[in-house]
């Protein structure tokens, strides 16, 4: 038969125990609320990178573009034929 004493020092320890998985518990959605941030952040940046990637690219068409016409003579066909007529 079970004395009243280790009826009370189980009851203590279930409690104990039950206050203990409610912190767990506080952490654990605390831990989510933080992952879930991080997740955000993550997206963000990555959004940001992709967004830059596109930007470099354009400048860097319209560099090269830029850079085609100083390299290219300028075209006047009205001149060309003029001067193979003289």
């Amino acid at each position: 038969m079970a004395s009243s004493n280790d009826h009370r020092a189980c009851e203590i320890r279930y409690r104990d125990l039950l206050g203990r998985l409610a912190d767990m518990t506080q952490r654990i959605e605390q831990l989510e609320d933080v992952q879930r941030e991080v997740v955000e952040l993550l997206r963000d940046f990555r959004d940001l990178g992709r967004a830059l990637a596109v930007r470099i690219e354009r400048q860097d068409r319209q560099l090269h573009k830029l850079a085609v016409r100083r390299l290219s003579p300028p075209r006047n066909d009205e001149t060309i034929a003029r001067h193979f007529r003289n």
